[in-house]
């Protein structure tokens, strides 16, 4: 039997030591990391983790609620129906009741009976901006309330009312719509709050 030469094996013994060296060091290394999860992309809100600008979680302000068209003598005979919600009116100037308050109620055809209700609606314009004219129409759009005072005064906090008294006893109790739009027939909104002037620097700055 042929004995490997003295060269054989110090190759075969730095091949055996290699093979350790590589086994060791393998055995040495941290396991691998698992993966990492994708960044979220940012929503439209800016933000990591919302969805259209809201944050994760919470739910989306309801859409608004549309006005409802009524008329006056359906508000005055199913009032509670109507009480906190946003309403819109078209119908006559009935009577003008002091610089922010007015009265209008449905034009009847001549000869037709009178309404053993009454049929008029209480409206107070907190921005008014110009006196509206009697008799003519507009369409008042707002919420609808029970008119007392003490509710009116929450509803328009900077709102002050100025109706005269018999005015404050005929329609107590009765509907009232705090109304945030008067259109005139011209489509001219009398309670849109006019901008400031422009002071002088600011009308060289325009310039």
């Amino acid at each position: 039997m042929l004995r490997p030469s003295t060269t054989s094996r110090a190759i075969l013994s730095a091949l055996g030591c290699s093979l350790l060296l590589f086994v060791s060091a393998r055995a040495q290394q941290p396991p691998a990391s698992a993966p990492q999860p994708a960044e979220q992309p940012a929503g439209r809100g800016g933000q990591r983790g919302e969805r259209g600008g809201q944050p994760a979680g919470q739910p989306a302000a309801p859409p608004a609620k549309p006005l409802i068209p009524v008329a006056t003598n359906t508000v005055n005979a199913n009032p509670d129906v109507y009480y906190g919600q946003g309403v819109t009116i078209t119908a006559a100037v009935d009577q003008v009741l002091s610089k922010s308050a007015f009265a209008v109620d449905q034009r009847r055809v001549a000869g037709a009976p009178a309404p053993t209700k009454p049929t008029d609606v209480l409206v107070l314009v907190p921005t008014l901006q110009s006196p509206v004219d009697p008799k003519s129409y507009v369409t008042v759009m707002g919420e609808l309330v029970k008119f007392d005072p003490a509710e009116v005064a929450k509803k328009a906090k900077d709102y002050k009312l100025d109706l005269p008294a018999d005015a404050l006893a005929k329609y107590s109790g009765r509907p009232a719509l705090i109304a945030t739009s008067v259109i005139t027939d011209k489509f001219v909104d009398l309670a849109k709050r006019l901008p400031p002037p422009m002071t002088t620097d600011k009308r060289r700055s325009a310039r």
